[in-house]
């Protein structure tokens, strides 16, 4: 009698486990508040995976209830399951927790929408939010990633880094767009002495036509991670005069946060001039 052969599955490699998971995560990261649903052909243009493989990993993603399929729209979708992934990050940020009270108060001061925003590298995202009861500034969603070079949050968290860090960036935008790359570079220098100057920055009408606002990089950073916070409103509805008071007060909140945190030698130390003027001045002691 012939014996059946058993079929044996090596097993699979580290190696192969790293590139899989690697590749999964850049899946993941095709979809933003802008492309909520993709279809396996915008996958693969985004990912420059070959479309096999793009079908492995969603299939893989979908059974892990990451990701889910339309059959009507033939489009792949993220699951609320991804936000557990993210929940320990934002339960965990002590600037978060502290800076909301405040953040609310100035919404509602200025009727404004006020933001605060971690940077990592050249990625900036929204990870928190605070609206005023009469703002009408577009919101955007928490996890949200930002323009570095089209808002003045991006901008700030720029002047943040150290100068071959930013300078790194702006060859990167170079080697595609020297144009891009020669406003950004003009643009931040603007934004550099602004900073000195006042303590923050102001934008207007740059990523939307309908917001103007400001932005202050916090001088330290809390847990290895840097923040920025950012206060919006309708162009239309304030001056120049009127940003600025709302610059002001949006870095004196900074300051507030930062005095809670205690320490800003080091950060504000390795980042030179930019941010020495922007110490808040001391109190004089009381007679």
């Amino acid at each position: 009698m012939a014996t059946r052969k058993t079929k044996v599955t090596a097993p699979i490699s580290e190696p192969q486990l790293t590139t899989a998971l690697t590749r999964g995560i850049r899946l993941l990261q095709c979809f933003s508040t802008a492309d909520q649903e993709l279809s396996s052909k915008d996958l693969s243009e985004r990912t420059g995976l070959a479309r096999p493989t793009v079908f492995r990993l969603t299939t893989t993603l979908c059974e892990l209830g990451l990701l889910r399929y339309s059959e009507s729209r033939m489009m792949f979708s993220p699951t609320p399951r991804l936000l557990t992934l993210g929940a320990p990050v934002l339960a965990s940020m002590k600037a978060r927790h502290l800076a909301r009270p405040m953040m609310q108060q100035l919404a509602e001061v200025s009727d404004a929408q006020v933001l605060l925003s971690a940077g990592s590298q050249y990625e900036v995202i929204v990870v928190e939010a605070a609206m005023g009861s009469k703002a009408e500034v577009f919101r955007p969603e928490i996890g949200t990633r930002l323009s570095l070079s089209h808002t003045a949050i991006g901008r700030a968290h720029l002047l943040g880094l150290s100068v071959q860090e930013r300078q790194r960036y702006i060859r990167q935008i170079s080697a595609t767009d020297a144009a891009r790359a020669k406003a950004l570079e003009t643009k931040l220098k603007e934004d550099e002495e602004q900073l000195r100057r006042k303590g923050f920055i102001t934008a207007r009408r740059e990523a939307r036509p309908d917001v103007a606002g400001a932005a202050v990089p916090m001088r330290s950073q809390i847990d290895d991670q840097t923040f920025i916070f950012s206060c919006s409103v309708l162009p239309f509805n304030v001056d120049d005069v009127q940003l600025d008071a709302i610059g002001a007060r949006l870095a004196s909140l900074v300051h507030s946060v930062e005095a809670s945190f205690g320490n800003l030698g080091d950060f504000s130390a390795s980042h030179g001039a930019v941010f020495e003027s922007q110490a808040p001045p001391r109190r004089r002691a009381a007679k």
